[in-house]
This record gives C-alpha cells, sequence and structure tokens, in this order.
C-alpha cells in the first residue's frame, strides 16, 4: 500500500516529468526586470474561473513553449475590457509572454492561495494583454461540449426573464457553475449552512439515485433486469456529471454512487462502509491531490459520518406517524453528517451554524424537487418546448428558498463566528468522535473510559493553546497597499496603530484570520505612534513628521512608512539598527533606493511587499 501511495504521487506529480514546462524556462523569469525574458505559449482554456475586475482569469493547460512541445497548467490572466469577450473551455491560444511566481499570502494565517493552486498541480500564473495573444482553433473535448451544453441551456432560458438571483442559484445548485453568483448571497448561503447545495456533490446525486432507483423498480420484472436498471441508473448518473463539468466534486460523486449502483446489482452491498473505501482508493488512484481538497475531505466524512452514526440514531425512537418519521430521518441524517464535518469545518472556516438543522428542515423536503423540476426545465428548453408556467414557478421556488436561507443567515446571534481551531483539535475532536462510535456499539467499561480519558486531552489541549496564546507577546508590522498598519498583541488582547478608522480595521480579511488564529477578544484602533517596546526591544517607527534623538534610545529596529524624506546612510550610522523595515505604504521608488543602500552597508532590509508581515516576538 505504501509503494503504490508512493508510485501514485510520484507518476501524478507533473513537476516529475521532464516534457513539463518549467525545464524550458530560465531562472530570470523571475526576476522583476523589464528584461525578463518571455515565451511563446500555446495553450488551451481548461476551466474558466470567477474574473476579478480588471482580468478575466482561467486554468490552462500549456502544450507547448517555443515551439516545443510540453505539459503542465497554469493561471491565466488576460486583461479585461468593456469589448473583450470571455474565451471558452477547450479554446486554444497563442501567447507571447513571461512567467510569474504564484505568491504566497503577505499576511500571517490568510489563506494560502499559492499552496491552494500548488495541490492542483499549478505554480506559475501569466498575464497576458489583448495584443499579447492570438485566438486559435478550437478542439472540442467532452468537458468542452459540457460548456456548450450549459452555454445553449442559458441562452435557451433568456427569453423567460428569469431574474439575475435566481438564475445564478439555478446554474449553481444543477450544474455546479457558481460565477454568477453574488458575493453577499453566497455568504447568506454560508452562514445558514446552506452551502453544501452550491456545489454539485454525493448529495444531488443521492437523492438523483433514489429517485431513478424507483423510478426504474419495474425494470426488475424483466429478464436480466436488475442488469438493466444498473446500466440505466449508471449511464444517467455519469451523463449528469458530464452535463456538470466533470469536476472533482462531481466526479467522486457520481463514482461512489456508481459503485453502489453496481454493489446493490451484484447484491454485494453488505456492507456500505467497504463500498465507500473502494470508491475512495479508486479517485485517489485517479488523482491523490484528491485528498488535500476541502471539498472531498468534507464529502467522504459526511458520508462516513452518515454510515457510522444514523443507523445508531434510528434505534432511538421509531415513529409511527409517516410525516414524523420523514422529518426524523432528515434529522438523524443531518446530526450524523453534522458530526463528520464538525471539526473539518471549525479547523478551515472557524464558525458553526447552529441553525443548520432548521435550514436542512426546510430546505431538504423540496431539494428532489428542485433538483427533477430543474433536470425537467433544462431537457424542455433544449427542446423548445418549455412552458412559461413551468419556468415562472420553477423559479418562484428557487426565490422562496433563497428568502429562507436569507432571512435563517440574518439571524446573526445564532451564528457562532470567529473560531480557534488548529491541528491538535482537529485530530482529538476526530478521536472523541470515534471513541463514541465504539461505546455506543460495544456499551463497555474499557470504551467509556477511553472515550472519558479523549474528553480529558481535548480539554488539556484546549487549556494547553489558551495558556499559549495568553502569554505569547508579539508587534507585527502587517502588508496593506498604501497603508501602514502596526498590531501589538498582548496574550489575547491586540492594538492596531494605523491611519485606516475602526471600521476598515475590523472588516479586514487578513487581520480577522490573525485575530481568528490567535484567539483574540479585545480588539482597541488607536493612532499611529513612533516608538514601541516589546520584550526590551525598541522599534522606531520613521515617517516624514519623525525626530529621533540617539541620546534617549538606541532602536534595534527601524521601521519606514508612508515615504519619508530621509538619508537612509546617516541613519543607519547615528543609530546603528539591526534590522530595517519598509511597509506597502511606501512608494516602490524609495524601497528600491532603501533596499540598495542597506545591501551596500550590510543592514537586513525586509519589505513587506516581497517578504511579507515582520513580526517581532
Amino acid at each position: 500500500s505504501i509503494t503504490l501511495g508512493i508510485a501514485t504521487i510520484t507518476f501524478k506529480n507533473e513537476l516529475n516529468s521532464k516534457n513539463h514546462f518549467t525545464y524550458f524556462i530560465t531562472e530570470n523569469t523571475y526576476k522583476e526586470s523589464n528584461q525578463a525574458p518571455k515565451h511563446v505559449l500555446k495553450v488551451v482554456i481548461l476551466k474558466v474561473l470567477k474574473s476579478a475586475y480588471y482580468q478575466h482569469k482561467y486554468v490552462a493547460k500549456v502544450i507547448a513553449i517555443n515551439n516545443q512541445q510540453s505539459i503542465g497548467k497554469v493561471l491565466l490572466n488576460v486583461q479585461a475590457d468593456s469589448l473583450t469577450k470571455q474565451f471558452k473551455v477547450d479554446q486554444n491560444l497563442l501567447i507571447y509572454t513571461e512567467f510569474k511566481p504564484i505568491e504566497p499570502p503577505k499576511n500571517p494565517y490568510y489563506f494560502d492561495y499559492q499552496n491552494y493552486l500548488k495541490k492542483q498541480q499549478i505554480h506559475h500564473q501569466i498575464f497576458v494583454k489583448k495584443n499579447e495573444l492570438k485566438v486559435l482553433n478550437i478542439n472540442t473535448t467532452i468537458v468542452g461540449l459540457a460548456e456548450q451544453l450549459i452555454a445553449n441551456i442559458n441562452q435557451k432560458l433568456e427569453p423567460y426573464a428569469i431574474a439575475k438571483e435566481e438564475l445564478a442559484i439555478i446554474n449553481a445548485f444543477l450544474l455546479g457553475a457558481r460565477q454568477d453568483v453574488s458575493k453577499d448571497l453566497m455568504e447568506s448561503y454560508i452562514n445558514a449552512g446552506a452551502i453544501h447545495i452550491m456545489a454539485i456533490s454525493g448529495m444531488h446525486f443521492g437523492i438523483l439515485f433514489l429517485i431513478l432507483n424507483a423510478l426504474f423498480k419495474p425494470i426488475e420484472r424483466l429478464r436480466n433486469g436488475k442488469l438493466w436498471k444498473m446500466f440505466l441508473i449508471v449511464l444517467l448518473l455519469w451523463m449528469y456529471a458530464l452535463i456538470a463539468g466533470l469536476s472533482g466534486s462531481v466526479v467522486r460523486a457520481v463514482l461512489m454512487f456508481s459503485i453502489v449502483a453496481v454493489a446493490m446489482n451484484l447484491q454485494k452491498l453488505t456492507n456500505i462502509f467497504y463500498t465507500l473505501i473502494v470508491s475512495l482508493l479508486i479517485l485517489l488512484l485517479i488523482n491523490p491531490y484528491f485528498l488535500f481538497e476541502v471539498g472531498f475531505q468534507l464529502s467522504y466524512a459526511a458520508v462516513f459520518s452518515i454510515v457510522i452514526f444514523q443507523p445508531i440514531f434510528q434505534t432511538f425512537w421509531t415513529p409511527n406517524n409517516i410525516i414524523l418519521q420523514f422529518y426524523w430521518n432528515i434529522f438523524t441524517v443531518s446530526m450524523a453528517a453534522q458530526i463528520g464535518v464538525l471539526p473539518i469545518s471549525l479547523y478551515y472556516f472557524h464558525q458553526f451554524p447552529s441553525l443548520f438543522m432548521f435550514t436542512n428542515f426546510a430546505i431538504i423536503p423540496i431539494l428532489g424537487i428542485i433538483l427533477i423540476g430543474g433536470l425537467l426545465v433544462f431537457i424542455l428548453a433544449l427542446l423548445n418546448v418549455l412552458p412559461l408556467i413551468l419556468v415562472q414557478s420553477y423559479a418562484k421556488l428557487i426565490f422562496l428558498m433563497n428568502a429562507v436561507v436569507k432571512w435563517i443567515a440574518a439571524q446573526e446571534s445564532f451564528l457562532i463566528k470567529n473560531i480557534s481551531f488548529d491541528g491538535w483539535m482537529l485530530i482529538s475532536l476526530y478521536t472523541i468522535i470515534f471513541l463514541i462510535f465504539i461505546y455506543l456499539k460495544h456499551q463497555n467499561k474499557k470504551h467509556l473510559t477511553l472515550l472519558l480519558v479523549s474528553i480529558f486531552l481535548f480539554q488539556l489541549v484546549l487549556f494547553s493553546s489558551k495558556w499559549k496564546q495568553e502569554k505569547s507577546n508579539e508587534l507585527v508590522i502587517f502588508h496593506k497597499s498604501k497603508h501602514s498598519i502596526i498590531g501589538r498583541k498582548e496574550g489575547n488582547r491586540l492594538n492596531y496603530f494605523t491611519d485606516l478608522d475602526s471600521e476598515s480595521i475590523l472588516k479586514e480579511r487578513f487581520l480577522i484570520a490573525y485575530q481568528i488564529r490567535n484567539a483574540i477578544d479585545k480588539i482597541q484602533v488607536d493612532y499611529p505612534k513612533n516608538i514601541f517596546n516589546i520584550n526590551n526591544d525598541w522599534v522606531l517607527v520613521v515617517d516624514e513628521s519623525t525626530v529621533y534623538q540617539i541620546d534617549i534610545i538606541k532602536p534595534k529596529v527601524i521601521f519606514l512608512q508612508n515615504s519619508p524624506k530621509i538619508n537612509l546612510d546617516r541613519l543607519i550610522n547615528d543609530l546603528k539598527p539591526t534590522q530595517i523595515i519598509a511597509d506597502g505604504s511606501n512608494y516602490a521608488s524609495y524601497v528600491k533606493l532603501w533596499a540598495s543602500t542597506c545591501k551596500k552597508r550590510k543592514t537586513p532590509f525586509h519589505h513587506t511587499g516581497q517578504k511579507g508581515a515582520f513580526i517581532l516576538k
């Protein structure tokens, strides 16, 4: 197993191939110079990403570099304007450009986009203007056909004047295309605990599988009926997967339920747990990097938890009323899934929607109607026989679902945010969950003792983390373009010294990430100051208004902000600092001059725009 794992990772890592485009570029590519070498690339669009303000974004595959055949993926950024149309999947382009690295986060504990793309084997990016590319032919693939089908469906729906918000949710729920979902609406679904319906996943294929299984039940009466039934179910599941774009989450979900369908036909579904493990193994053999995707982790954590805990919950009560039984099933499935995904959700998202059960009770009963109704709308639209009343009714249903989600998300007092949760807490909480299952299964003193010990260890981890945070002090010079932000952390208290107002500071995502990681519960925003002392080390802040007196203090660190007009060489002679720092509030020309001076004087220089935030403990 270990050998197979190593071999799979090795063969699937594109950087190990001699044909990867990185073998054809020089290190000079990464130097900040106008003379950086450019290359002639032939690329094909693999995926259309959500556009930024001034750029259309894509994942592209490099198929040739400087007339040499190659492989490898890049993040493609194309300059956007009112006349520039977005390219489609399978579009071939000829580009003359240079490669640029994907930068790591500039501030501590912020989302690492570089690492995220690395797990998708994307290590470089390119920025292209209109005059640096030439549009070539389109070699259509299965994924491209799926994209064309989605575009055709949306074009057919245009005359029906579906509201933009409803159409965005329809595309997200049925086709997995979330590019048009607004930021506010997306946050509403996250805060309501309903984000799982915004991505094509096991839930969609599970609902479709159950409906198809019931619909094709009469086929079993025919000769080899079970075989034909299995074939039709698997075929239709993969057809839907094709329409949904064959993304990672779609492939793993359809493969999982395809194996379930085959196992049911072969009457080998004696243990669904083993069936899930088989699907997990196959997916990781196809792409071992799935293991690092949050969606992959959440999907299998939820499904395994449902398989383990839902049958146990069902033994607690057996309602006689069919309606009560329906909602009891929703309750047990939701609780089981939430148990499985809770540690991962806290680790990655640091929040808990306590009204998730209310959301599930409101939405899950109609998900089957939304799914089948949406597919029916799509099919009739493609056949040009779609009744207006059906479209209006379906759009109204989506509108009501959005309204329910928004109302639940608006109950902010029930949304627990900014939960500090690290890797050790993740491991210890999953240990508790596993031992709860073992105890419920065997119910003896030995397993009860192990469970209680695991709970004690979890508390120990919590207390240890809190003690470390309360004992730590540090000064952080954050990076923000055109502004200066200094954070002084003393235990669980954090003071910001900045030219920004309090409202802006509290909304900055990179500062929120820092606060969560350090379990900060007291925040104060102050005006900038010119002198700090951290663990008996003086930090002098130098701007245009600073007058330093070398007879009073001998600062160890000099922090340059807001482009002060100083003679840095003289300042180094006077103060003899061991470190000089410049943040994002300074002119680039000033920073370049200071870096050159420090290099000549052999004084360490730290620019937050290149090296990220500076932390003095």
